[in-house]
């Protein structure tokens, strides 16, 4: 999966692997000022899945494509934290939203 699907799909498995590939422990995403963009972004895409749609733009560069990818997971954490079915429900909801928009750009080439 090259860099501009791995930020805009971030629940697919090669992502996980690419997400691994990075060796950022837990404390260094929630704690390291290393991984603020991260965090901000990650609080974003909650506050997006609230008030309407979550927005992704195309890769700006390999920091975007860190900062965007590591958002998601940090996004989850947040909404674990939230512990709220409904809210888990919504995110969930406008994540998939989110994906699909790209997902109907997609040439048939990237689903062979």
């Amino acid at each position: 999966m090259d860099e501009e699907h791995i930020a805009l799909y971030p629940f697919a498995s090669e992502v996980s692997a690419y997400v691994e590939s990075l060796r950022v422990s837990l404390e260094s995403l929630l704690n390291s000022p290393a991984f603020r963009r991260s965090r901000v972004r990650g609080m974003e895409r909650v506050m997006q899945s609230i008030e309407g749609e979550i927005e992704k733009t195309l890769i700006k560069d390999e920091s975007w494509l860190l900062s965007e990818t590591l958002s998601y997971p940090f996004a989850q954490i947040l909404v674990a934290c939230v512990d709220d079915q409904l809210f888990t429900k919504r995110y969930a909801l406008k994540e998939a939203e989110a994906a699909s928009k790209w997902l109907e750009k997609e040439s048939t080439d990237f689903f062979a």
